[in-house]
Protein backbone atom coordinates (compact mmCIF):
# COMPACT_ATOMS: atom_id res chain seq x y z
CA UNK A 1 0.00 0.00 0.00
CA UNK A 2 2.93 2.11 0.31
CA UNK A 3 3.78 2.97 -3.35
CA UNK A 4 4.22 7.04 -3.17
CA UNK A 5 5.79 9.56 -1.08
CA UNK A 6 4.67 9.84 2.23
CA UNK A 7 2.36 13.27 1.50
CA UNK A 8 0.38 10.79 -1.57
CA UNK A 9 0.14 7.82 1.06
CA UNK A 10 -1.73 10.14 3.36
CA UNK A 11 -3.95 11.77 0.80
CA UNK A 12 -5.21 8.34 -0.36
CA UNK A 13 -5.81 7.19 3.24
CA UNK A 14 -7.69 9.89 4.11
CA UNK A 15 -9.89 10.13 0.94
CA UNK A 16 -10.75 6.39 1.46
CA UNK A 17 -11.34 7.68 4.93
CA UNK A 18 -13.24 10.09 3.64
CA UNK A 19 -15.47 7.74 1.40
CA UNK A 20 -16.18 5.28 3.99
CA UNK A 21 -17.77 8.38 5.76
CA UNK A 22 -20.32 9.36 3.42
CA UNK A 23 -23.97 7.61 3.33
CA UNK A 24 -25.06 5.64 0.45
CA UNK A 25 -26.99 8.79 -0.85
CA UNK A 26 -23.72 10.71 -0.99
CA UNK A 27 -22.00 8.19 -2.62
CA UNK A 28 -24.10 7.97 -5.03
CA UNK A 29 -24.04 11.69 -5.75
CA UNK A 30 -20.51 11.69 -6.08
CA UNK A 31 -20.12 9.17 -8.65
CA UNK A 32 -23.01 10.21 -10.40
CA UNK A 33 -21.38 13.97 -10.73
CA UNK A 34 -17.90 12.09 -11.45
CA UNK A 35 -19.96 10.70 -14.06
CA UNK A 36 -22.18 13.56 -15.74
CA UNK A 37 -18.31 15.25 -15.79
CA UNK A 38 -17.11 12.69 -17.76
CA UNK A 39 -19.81 12.48 -19.78
CA UNK A 40 -19.86 16.38 -21.05
CA UNK A 41 -16.22 15.55 -22.37
CA UNK A 42 -17.54 12.42 -24.57
CA UNK A 43 -19.89 13.03 -27.40
CA UNK A 44 -22.87 14.27 -27.32
CA UNK A 45 -23.80 14.09 -31.55
CA UNK A 46 -22.16 13.85 -34.97
CA UNK A 47 -22.65 15.72 -37.99
CA UNK A 48 -21.37 14.74 -41.68
CA UNK A 49 -19.07 17.60 -41.08
CA UNK A 50 -18.64 17.13 -37.31
CA UNK A 51 -18.12 13.74 -37.25
CA UNK A 52 -17.70 14.20 -33.05
CA UNK A 53 -19.01 17.01 -30.95
CA UNK A 54 -17.82 16.79 -27.57
CA UNK A 55 -20.44 17.86 -25.15
CA UNK A 56 -18.65 20.64 -23.77
CA UNK A 57 -19.28 21.91 -27.51
CA UNK A 58 -22.81 21.05 -27.45
CA UNK A 59 -24.41 22.44 -23.95
CA UNK A 60 -22.85 20.73 -22.11
CA UNK A 61 -21.21 23.55 -19.66
CA UNK A 62 -24.01 23.84 -17.93
CA UNK A 63 -23.86 20.18 -16.67
CA UNK A 64 -20.32 20.02 -15.78
CA UNK A 65 -21.60 22.92 -13.53
CA UNK A 66 -23.99 21.46 -11.91
CA UNK A 67 -22.08 18.30 -11.37
CA UNK A 68 -18.84 20.87 -9.55
CA UNK A 69 -21.96 22.38 -7.34
CA UNK A 70 -23.57 18.63 -6.53
CA UNK A 71 -19.78 17.71 -4.91
CA UNK A 72 -19.28 20.96 -3.40
CA UNK A 73 -23.40 19.83 -1.59
CA UNK A 74 -22.12 16.72 -0.43
CA UNK A 75 -18.58 18.04 0.48
CA UNK A 76 -20.77 21.09 2.53
CA UNK A 77 -22.73 18.11 3.63
CA UNK A 78 -20.13 15.75 4.66
CA UNK A 79 -18.07 18.82 6.65
CA UNK A 80 -21.60 19.98 8.58
CA UNK A 81 -21.75 16.55 9.77
CA UNK A 82 -18.23 15.97 11.13
CA UNK A 83 -15.97 18.67 11.08
CA UNK A 84 -15.66 22.19 12.54
CA UNK A 85 -19.03 22.99 11.11
CA UNK A 86 -20.64 20.70 13.40
CA UNK A 87 -19.07 22.04 15.93
CA UNK A 88 -20.31 25.01 15.92
CA UNK A 89 -23.95 24.44 15.01
CA UNK A 90 -26.17 23.35 17.64
CA UNK A 91 -28.58 20.20 16.68
CA UNK A 92 -31.50 22.24 15.75
CA UNK A 93 -29.37 24.21 13.39
CA UNK A 94 -27.34 21.69 12.17
CA UNK A 95 -30.77 19.85 11.37
CA UNK A 96 -31.98 22.93 9.45
CA UNK A 97 -28.61 23.21 7.90
CA UNK A 98 -28.57 19.91 6.58
CA UNK A 99 -31.83 19.70 5.78
CA UNK A 100 -31.18 23.00 3.03
CA UNK A 101 -28.43 20.81 1.71
CA UNK A 102 -30.22 18.41 0.79
CA UNK A 103 -32.98 20.61 -1.22
CA UNK A 104 -30.11 21.80 -3.15
CA UNK A 105 -29.15 18.61 -3.28
CA UNK A 106 -32.42 17.70 -4.56
CA UNK A 107 -32.96 20.73 -7.25
CA UNK A 108 -29.08 20.58 -8.85
CA UNK A 109 -30.08 16.49 -9.64
CA UNK A 110 -33.49 17.64 -10.94
CA UNK A 111 -31.79 20.71 -13.12
CA UNK A 112 -29.30 18.10 -14.60
CA UNK A 113 -32.00 15.36 -15.25
CA UNK A 114 -34.45 18.40 -16.86
CA UNK A 115 -31.63 20.06 -19.00
CA UNK A 116 -30.52 16.33 -20.23
CA UNK A 117 -34.13 15.31 -21.47
CA UNK A 118 -33.99 19.09 -22.97
CA UNK A 119 -31.57 18.42 -24.67
CA UNK A 120 -32.21 14.90 -25.94
CA UNK A 121 -35.40 16.09 -26.95
CA UNK A 122 -33.69 19.10 -29.18
CA UNK A 123 -31.02 16.95 -30.89
CA UNK A 124 -34.06 14.40 -31.03
CA UNK A 125 -36.04 16.65 -33.17
CA UNK A 126 -33.19 17.64 -35.20
CA UNK A 127 -32.00 13.88 -35.58
CA UNK A 128 -31.61 12.72 -39.44
CA UNK A 129 -31.84 8.92 -40.06
CA UNK A 130 -30.10 9.39 -43.30
CA UNK A 131 -27.03 10.44 -42.14
CA UNK A 132 -27.69 13.91 -40.42
CA UNK A 133 -27.25 15.08 -37.02
CA UNK A 134 -26.98 11.16 -34.87
CA UNK A 135 -27.37 11.33 -30.80
CA UNK A 136 -24.06 9.95 -29.49
CA UNK A 137 -23.38 7.65 -26.17
CA UNK A 138 -21.69 11.01 -24.14
CA UNK A 139 -25.60 12.32 -24.11
CA UNK A 140 -27.00 9.45 -22.74
CA UNK A 141 -24.44 8.86 -19.98
CA UNK A 142 -24.94 12.26 -18.87
CA UNK A 143 -29.08 12.41 -18.78
CA UNK A 144 -28.10 9.00 -16.39
CA UNK A 145 -26.25 10.52 -14.04
CA UNK A 146 -28.11 13.49 -13.88
CA UNK A 147 -30.70 11.13 -12.91
CA UNK A 148 -28.43 9.33 -10.64
CA UNK A 149 -27.66 13.51 -9.21
CA UNK A 150 -31.86 12.99 -8.72
CA UNK A 151 -31.82 9.91 -6.68
CA UNK A 152 -29.30 10.32 -4.17
CA UNK A 153 -30.83 14.29 -3.62
CA UNK A 154 -34.40 12.63 -3.62
CA UNK A 155 -32.83 9.96 -1.38
CA UNK A 156 -31.02 11.97 0.75
CA UNK A 157 -34.05 14.64 1.07
CA UNK A 158 -36.41 11.95 2.53
CA UNK A 159 -33.76 10.26 4.53
CA UNK A 160 -33.07 13.80 6.20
Amino acid sequence: DNVGTPESNQALSETRASWRALDVPDRISVVAAIGTMAGVFLPWVSTRTEPLRIGLMSGGVAHLLLALVGIGVVVRRWSAMTGLVAARLGGAARRRHLRRLSLWHLVIGALSTALGVYFLAYYGLLADPEGGLRIRYGLYLTIGCGAGLSCGGLWRFFAG
